[in-house]
């Protein structure tokens, strides 16, 4: 049972922890994160870390899944080949990118790979449910937009308060065309439609100030200061979750008009 998981796993745990690497660790999936001045540090590091994983787990009589086992880097470039590092016989897979916990890293952390595989399944799962409905039969608008906020946000913007603050303006134009596709679909809009107007007449955020509002809520709930450049400065504690929400709420909608007024198309 998860208990005596949790027993066992603990003592690899603890055994890692006393090597020169950093452990993230969630159930069954860990992440074991190696620093290193050169290629030859990274290769020596990652490989006693490796050894000591194996030793531990074939102790409890646990396996570790080779195939789905990677190595990326994180931080800097090394030029020729790549860390070289094997766990029971079999060469680790150098990997641009990765996910873990339903979030797909990038090589440097970059977020690009999650933007736009997250992006896709949204639409995807979301363009199948639309099937369901046409242009004078099926479900209507009020369905389409429960929909809309159940699969495709919820797909879109799972775990968003960790990444969100990770986003440039490329990356959150790229989560608004995915959201342009959805919401044609929600209004029965034409393809041509303008982008700004799509948000308005679902009567929901743009994907930028609604993944801003899912970041902001989560800080809130946890007293911890929210800084979104241009929107809103609420300082650690910010008189409380209820004030705090209040000010958020204008914050967005006030960024919302401001937006929509300097839009140079969109009105109907």
């Amino acid at each position: 049972g998860p208990q005596l998981w949790n027993i066992l796993f603990d003592t690899i745990i603890r055994s890692l922890e006393a090597l020169d690497v950093d452990l993230v660790e969630y159930a069954n999936d860990l992440v074991i994160l190696v620093r290193g001045d050169n290629r030859n540090d990274i290769e020596a590091k990652a490989i006693e870390a490796m050894s000591v994983l194996v030793s531990r787990c074939e102790g409890v009589k646990l396996e570790i899944a080779s195939n789905k086992t990677v190595m990326m880097l994180l931080k800097g470039t090394l030029r020729g080949w790549n860390p070289i590092v094997q766990v029971q016989g079999e060469r680790l897979q150098y990997v641009s990118n990765f996910k873990y916990l339903g979030i797909t890293f990038g090589e440097r952390l970059s977020v690009s790979p999650h933007v736009r595989s997250v992006g896709q399944r949204a639409w995807d799962a979301f363009a199948k449910v639309c099937r369901l409905a046409g242009s004078g039969w099926g479900i209507g608008f009020r369905e389409l937009r429960a929909l809309y906020k159940g699969v495709f946000l919820g797909i879109l913007l799972y775990a968003v308060p960790s990444w969100a603050h990770c986003l440039n303006n490329r990356q959150w134009t790229q989560l608004g065309s995915f959201q342009r596709r959805a919401l044609i679909k929600v209004n029965g809009a034409y393809r041509t439609a303008p982008t700004a107007a799509m948000p308005v007449l679902a009567g929901v955020l743009p994907v930028r100030l609604e993944g801003w509002r899912r970041w902001a809520e989560f800080r809130v709930k946890r007293r911890m200061p929210v800084v979104i450049q241009g929107i809103l400065d609420v300082p650690e504690g910010g008189g409380g979750p209820v004030v705090a929400g209040g000010l958020l709420v204008d914050a967005l909608l006030t960024c919302w008009q401001r937006e929509w007024d300097e839009a140079p198309i969109g009105r109907l």
